[in-house]
């Protein structure tokens, strides 16, 4: 596939302080990379030096071969091939969605405007409330609206900030489809800021984790939950008890050459069979499943599960898996 963003050993500064350090990433046409971080671990700041809204202290930019010139080389900040969707990216309150989408069109002949908006409107489901204002229309249709905007002069890169945060669970599902079938569609690239894990699963390709302006891990995002290097990167993909190396042989009866190891609830399972006896000491109901707390002794473990289970009940477990941390 084409590669159609490069980033290599990126820096920036704001008055003094280092924001963005040593960041290096590539994403292809057809890939969606999520950036997972914390609040004020550089994400939003990443993206707008990669659209070219600021000034980096160095590093190289490139979109498809060519260098993203900072915004004090150019009259008007960015790059028309890279297009970014903010979260408070107003629409026109006056014009219809199809006019806030055409008008990004505005500079070319009308049969082209016209074929083209009418190809977003479809490809992003927005066909049938096309002449409605934005006050009229829900939330996931002012979104989508302005990511077909973004798209209408066909940018190669498209960069999404906070995406989903003011999405409802069924909107939120549906953009993450419709996300991936535009960037195939449109056969461009993505990527797109959260600080939530669940926006990740079922969009993105690829994974960065940012901590204070580095990416401290990168791979595919189950990898990358499967596998984390340290607790942060752990506590930003799902929850997880940490035991130490002593207690995971003393209670878990696992031998391990790491100071100690992580496990996530789900890898931990109930049964008759199970070598280890606990005690359930707290629940709490998650739809589907069960959120509970076992204790070994003095060890306590979070589990998920979809037994019935009752306080002060007795229960036999394994651990199927874990991750060793040094």
């Amino acid at each position: 596939m084409q590669k159609i963003l490069e980033v290599e050993k990126l820096n920036f500064s704001l008055e003094g302080k280092r924001i963005i350090s040593n960041i290096s990433l590539e994403v292809e046409s057809h890939k969606i990379l999520g950036l997972l971080g914390e609040s004020g671990s550089g994400k939003s700041t990443l993206l707008k030096l990669i659209a070219g809204f600021l000034n980096p202290d160095s590093g190289k930019l490139e979109i498809e071969g060519q260098p993203i010139d900072p915004p004090s080389e150019k009259l008007i900040p960015g790059h028309p091939k890279i297009k970014m969707v903010r979260q408070d990216n107003p629409l026109f309150p006056n014009i219809s969605l199809r006019e806030n989408i055409a008008y990004e069109l505005r500079f070319f002949n009308k049969d082209y405007q016209n074929e083209r908006v009418n190809k977003l409107l479809k490809l992003t489901r927005l066909d049938k409330v096309a002449e409605q204002l934005p006050r009229h229309s829900s939330e996931g249709e002012q979104q989508r609206t302005a990511i077909a905007r973004a798209l209408a002069d066909e940018p190669s890169l498209l960069l999404l900030d906070e995406p989903f945060s003011n999405l409802d669970y069924k909107n939120k599902n549906r953009l993450k489809k419709e996300i991936r079938d535009i960037i195939s569609e449109e056969e461009i690239a993505c990527i797109f800021v959260t600080h939530d894990i669940s926006d990740v699963f079922g969009v993105a390709d690829e994974l960065s984790i940012l901590k204070k302006g580095k990416i401290s891990q990168q791979g595919r995002p189950l990898t990358v939950y499967k596998e984390p290097k340290t607790e942060y990167e752990a506590g930003l993909t799902g929850d997880y008890t940490i035991v130490s190396k002593i207690d995971a042989k003393r209670f878990l009866g696992k031998k391990v050459k790491t100071n100690k190891i992580l496990i996530r609830p789900e890898n931990i399972e109930l049964s008759p069979k199970g070598k280890v006896e606990a005690v359930v000491i707290s629940l709490l109901n998650r739809g589907y499943i069960n959120e509970c707390t076992l204790q070994i002794e003095e060890l306590k473990l979070k589990v998920f599960t979809m037994e019935d289970l009752s306080l002060g009940q007795k229960v036999n477990i394994d651990v199927k898996e874990f991750t060793e941390l040094k």
